[in-house]
Parts: structure tokens; sequence; C-alpha cells
């Protein structure tokens, strides 16, 4: 069945609406982009590429870009972290081509794109509890992708920080 849905196009995952409400009274974040495998560098994606494309998105929604020195003097530390894992499909001994017909021999990759906001909470539990890097808001999106469209995993992270963005804008509209 994942192997069917990776074929197929992909699988979604978005915010609820209570994690909306993480991004209320959110004017910043810092960025942060996980480094990304060997071979989906070399296959054409990049950090820098990703980290600029997902700054200039929230530059022009309105939502500053912090430094890590500066996000960590805001309330909650607010940092956008951005995930993509890209690792070539493994196929099994005696498979000679996948559900979608490419040959043994050049396996895709199964790409996972998580985009998360990570904040500095409170435990309400116990509130002398402070846990650091609490993911309050994500969005993610698997799907598999060939080696000469590896890029587009780019154009996946761009989707889901407009995602961010119009969740963002959802609880701070100016009244």
């Amino acid at each position: 069945m994942g192997i069917f849905l990776l074929v197929a196009g992909g699988v979604a995952r978005g915010a609820s609406e209570e994690h909306r409400e993480a991004l209320r009274g959110l004017t910043g974040v810092s960025v942060r982009v996980e480094r990304l495998s060997e071979s989906a560098r070399q296959d054409g994606l990049d950090e820098g590429s990703i980290q600029a494309d997902a700054e200039r998105r929230l530059r022009q929604a309105g939502i500053a870009i912090l430094t890590p020195g500066r996000a960590a003097k805001e309330p909650g530390n607010p940092t956008l972290y951005i995930f993509v894992n890209a690792k070539l499909l493994f196929y099994p001994t005696g498979v000679t081509f996948d559900p979608a017909g490419r040959p043994y021999n050049s396996p895709p990759y199964v790409v996972m794109v998580t985009v998360a906001l990570l904040q500095s909470v409170v435990s309400a539990r116990d509130p002398s509890l402070r846990l650091r890097d609490v993911k309050t808001w994500d969005a993610g999106y698997m799907r598999s992708l060939d080696h000469g469209l590896l890029k587009q995993a780019g154009n996946t992270v761009g989707d889901l920080v407009d995602e961010f963005i119009g969740d963002w804008r959802a609880v701070n509209r100016k009244k």
C-alpha cells in the first residue's frame, strides 16, 4: 500500500485548527534547514536554496526572519524547521521493476518533506517545566521522485511554507 501511495503521487499531512492557534501573535522566526543526504545534494537539492526560498516567502508575507540569537530572545524562541528526507528506494532481491514500471537499475527517491514550527513551551501539568523545540505546528508531504526530478522537492517545501503562511495569516488578521 505504501509503495502504491508513493507511486500514485504522494501523501499530505497538514496542520490542525489548534496548531494554527500556536501561530497567534508570532511576528518572526529563524529558519533552520536540516542537512540533506549526500546523494540528494549530488542530484540537485541544496540547503542554501531551500532556506533562501523559504525566507523570501516569509518576508513577502510580513513575517520577520530572525537570526538564531535574536529568535532566542523572542517569546518561545520560534524556529521554522525544514527537513527534506530523500532516500533512494530499496528494491528487494529478484524485483526487476517497480509498480510504476521503472527498471530495477533506476530506483526513485522516496522523499518526505516536513515543515514545522518549533517553540519553547511551558508544561500545563507542571508550569516549572520548560520544554525546548516543541513542534507546535507542522505539515508534511511524502512522494517518490526520479533522479532528474529531485529538485521538485524544493517546490514541495515552498508549498508547505505557503501553508504555514496561510495558517499564520488566518490567526493574525489585522482587525
